[in-house]
């Protein structure tokens, strides 16, 4: 009897062992993992593990910390960004200067038990240090005369530049311009070649905004320099009207369903721009309960104007607020999806999901998968999360 139960002891021990191990394989080895700092700028690259190619199962999670990255320290506190394992290379404006180490980590499950941390493999041991650029040996943009109007439910930008051709971003936030830390509080608007054109934002409604146009080589180098009235604005603005108001002025394509446009071609006195726009959405009545100010739903134009199976799942449980039962089907159809394009509004349709939910590391993990591919919807999208 004692020789049957020490058996079976030994057989779960067994059991559980395989498990881990298998939850253990999910998570890949990156290597030759390199981190350069210019100024306040990071850039991070590395190599998938050997004999592993693309796949769009596997997915990065880059994590950053004030001391080297273990095993018990990589964990949702310093998670920074999550992508596709078509990209080995994240960048990212320093926070401030002070020491940061940085590790990898791929995945084949999000949810693996285990996570390799192997110093100078897929973790650095050197730390990264931003400086900054004295501004007496700095050359600044030479724009001027900036000037920031709210019109109706839009934003005017005008300003003068002395040399044009150059390439300029624009920047929005809540909070006024007076550093090179107010920019990892902003949102990046715009990056366009300067042609002298005012250029048309079009915000959240009822939120103040303030803006700053810089010169893209000054914000890689770190050599920003807020003007008030020159480059910066110097009072926030912002603009009323309800959204159905803002889908007349923009020409939208009236749908059932809530939208976002995606404009590629140029108007009169505004820049060929991305823009987002929020049409009226429904919230389930939990949402309504919440303090704060939720986000209407949003769906990409492709969705309005085209019917296809993702379109279709939207119309069932999406456009219905039936979270959980959108959440099933998106996962499912992320699963067994071949187009990449769609795949990724599906992502950005769960980020959403999760959103409506209160699940916030969900959602924001959602929408930092899709970063790159939709800059402006997933970063004001991201700002709000953050706010919840």
């Amino acid at each position: 009897m004692k020789r049957l139960s020490s058996f079976l002891i030994l057989f779960f021990i067994l059991c559980g062992f395989s498990a881990f191990s298998q939850k253990q394989e999910q998570s890949l080895l990156v290597t030759d993992i390199t981190v350069l700092v210019s100024n306040m700028n990071v850039q991070l690259t590395w190599r998938r593990p050997e004999g592993i190619t693309y796949s769009p199962d596997v997915i990065f999670r880059i994590y950053r910390d004030t001391k080297p990255l273990t095993r018990q320290t990589i964990g949702p506190r310093t998670l920074v960004s999550e992508q596709d394992a078509s990209q080995m290379i994240f960048t990212e404006i320093l926070p401030d200067t002070k020491e940061y180490y940085y590790a990898v980590i791929g995945l084949t499950d999000p949810d693996a038990l285990s996570y390799p941390v192997v110093p100078s493999v897929n973790a650095t041991v050197t730390p990264a240090v931003g400086t900054f650029v004295s501004q007496s040996n700095s050359i600044f943009s030479d724009i001027t005369d900036f000037n920031v109007i709210a019109q109706g439910n839009s934003v005017i930008i005008t300003y003068i530049s002395q040399n044009k051709g150059k390439k300029l971003v624009l920047y929005r936030s809540t909070n006024p311009f007076e550093n090179f830390y107010s920019l990892n509080k902003a949102m990046k608007v715009a990056s366009f070649i300067d042609t002298g054109t005012p250029y048309t934002d079009y915000p959240p409604l009822n939120i103040k905004f303030y803006y700053t146009l810089q010169e893209e080589s000054d914000v890689i180098t770190g050599n920003v320099d807020f003007k008030p009235g020159k480059n910066t604005s110097t009072n926030p603005v912002s603009v009323t009207g309800t959204a159905a108001e803002t889908a007349k002025s923009r020409n939208l394509r009236k749908a059932p369903l809530p939208g976002i446009s995606s404009e590629n071609s140029a108007q009169s006195g505004t820049l060929a721009q991305d823009t987002i726009q929020m049409l009226p959405g429904t919230h389930d009545s939990k949402a309504k309960e919440e303090p704060v100010s939720l986000l209407p739903p949003q769906i990409f134009n492709e969705e309005q104007t085209l019917q296809t199976d993702l379109s279709q799942l939207l119309a069932n449980s999406f456009s219905k607020s039936n979270w959980s039962l959108a959440e099933q089907d998106l996962l499912l159809f992320i699963k067994n999806c071949t187009e990449k394009d769609k795949a990724n509004r599906a992502k950005f349709y769960l980020g959403e999901v999760y959103y409506f939910m209160g699940e916030k590391r969900r959602a924001l993990l959602q929408f930092l998968s899709v970063r790159e591919v939709f800059p402006a919807a997933a970063s004001a999208w991201i700002e709000a999360v953050l706010s919840l």
